[in-house]
C-alpha cells in the first residue's frame, strides 16, 4: 500500500472501530480497546476496506489514485481525506 493508501486505511479503521464501539455499547457488550479490535478484525477489516476503496479508484501513472474522493470521505469519514 501506498503511504496515502496506508492514512485512508487506518482512518478506515478508525471509523469501524468506533462504530464497533457504539454497537458494542448499545447491546450491553464489553467494548474493545482499539489494538484488541483492530487485531482481532483484521482481516475482515482489510476486506471491508478493498470492497469499499476498490470502486473508487482507478490506475494512473503508476500508482492507484482516488477517483471519487467525496465517496470516500463518506465511507472512512471526511476528516481522513
Amino acid at each position: 500500500m501506498t503511504n496515502e493508501t496506508l492514512h485512508l486505511f487506518d482512518a478506515f479503521c478508525h471509523k469501524m472501530w468506533v462504530m464497533n464501539c457504539s454497537e458494542r455499547d448499545a447491546y450491553g457488550e464489553k467494548l474493545f480497546r482499539k489494538e484488541e479490535y483492530l487485531e482481532k478484525y483484521d482481516e475482515f477489516l482489510l476486506d471491508e476496506f478493498w470492497l469499499a476503496w476498490g470502486d473508487n479508484r482507478r490506475w494512473i501513472d503508476g500508482d492507484w489514485k482516488i477517483k471519487e474522493v467525496r465517496e470516500l470521505c463518506d465511507i472512512v469519514g471526511e476528516d481522513a481525506i
